[in-house]
C-alpha cells in the first residue's frame, strides 16, 4: 500500500512516516515537497492514498485538489494547520474526502487512511440495484437515468447506499457518519453536511428543495424513493 504525503515540511513527512513505519508497517511512504511535483507522482507511481497540506511554496493545496480531481478520485486526507470552518468546507467542496487539523493524533491519522482505503476498495464489492428510475453501480459508484451516467465518489456512493438501503427510515448523524468514517471525529458532521449537499446537486432537480435526499431537522438524513 503506496501513500503519497504532499507536504513542504520535512519534519513533519519524516513525522508521518515514521507514524506509518511503527503503526501500519507495510504502508510504502512517497513524497513530494511542492504541488505540481506530488501532482505528477499521482500519474507516476499510482499511490493509494494523497495526504495533503495546504501550505504549499509553488501552490495552494486548494489548487492541488482541483487539479487532482481533474483526472483520478484518489482519495485525499487535507492534513493542516487551517482550522477555520470556511478552508474545511471549501477543501472538502473540492474534493477532499478528509481534513484533519494539525497537530494531529498518531493513531487518529493511521485510522482515517485505513477507513479511506477500505472505502475506495469496497467498491469492488458492491450491490447493483435499481432504485426509482435509477440504477445504482455501487462498484463503479455511478447513477444512471435515461442513458445519463452521473459519477459519485466513493463517500458519495457510501451515503447513497446507506441512506437508500435505510429507506424510508431516518438515518440520524451518529449513525450515518459510524456507517461512512468508521467513527465519530471533529468536523464529522460539517463534512457530512458538504458530501449531501453535492450529493443533491448531482441528482436532485432543484438541490434547494430536494425531494429525495431529505433531512429531519436535529436527527439526520432519509431517503424519499422517486416514482
Amino acid at each position: 500500500m503506496k501513500i503519497l504525503i504532499i507536504e513542504d515540511d520535512v519534519k513533519i513527512t519524516k513525522t508521518i512516516g515514521f507514524t506509518f513505519q511503527v503503526g501500519w508497517p507495510a504502508a510504502s511512504i512517497i513524497s513530494a515537497e511542492w504541488g505540481q511535483e506530488g501532482i505528477d507522482l499521482i500519474e507516476k507511481e499510482s499511490p493509494e492514498i494523497v495526504i495533503l497540506d495546504l501550505g504549499l511554496p509553488d501552490m495552494s493545496g486548494l489548487d492541488v485538489i482541483k487539479q487532482i480531481r481533474l483526472f483520478s478520485q484518489i482519495p485525499i486526507l487535507v492534513l493542516s494547520v487551517y482550522a477555520d470552518e470556511a478552508t474545511v468546507v471549501q477543501a472538502l467542496e473540492l474534493g477532499a474526502n478528509e481534513y484533519v487539523i494539525k497537530p494531529f493524533r498518531h493513531l487518529e491519522l493511521i485510522a482515517r487512511v485505513r477507513n479511506l482505503i477500505k472505502w475506495q476498495k469496497t467498491t469492488e464489492d458492491g450491490e447493483s440495484f435499481m432504485w426509482g428510475p435509477y440504477f445504482f453501480d455501487y462498484k463503479r459508484r455511478e447513477l444512471s437515468r435515461d442513458g445519463k451516467s452521473i459519477n459519485l465518489t466513493c463517500l458519495e456512493s457510501d451515503i447513497f447506499n446507506t441512506l437508500v438501503k435505510n429507506s424510508p427510515q431516518v438515518v440520524p448523524y451518529n449513525n450515518l457518519i459510524s456507517s461512512i468514517w468508521g467513527d465519530n471525529y471533529d468536523n464529522a458532521i460539517l463534512s457530512l453536511k458538504v458530501h449531501i449537499r453535492h450529493l443533491r446537486e448531482k441528482i436532485e432537480s432543484d438541490p434547494g428543495e430536494p425531494n429525495m435526499i431529505m433531512t429531519k431537522t436535529g436527527v439526520g438524513y432519509y431517503a424519499v424513493k422517486p416514482k
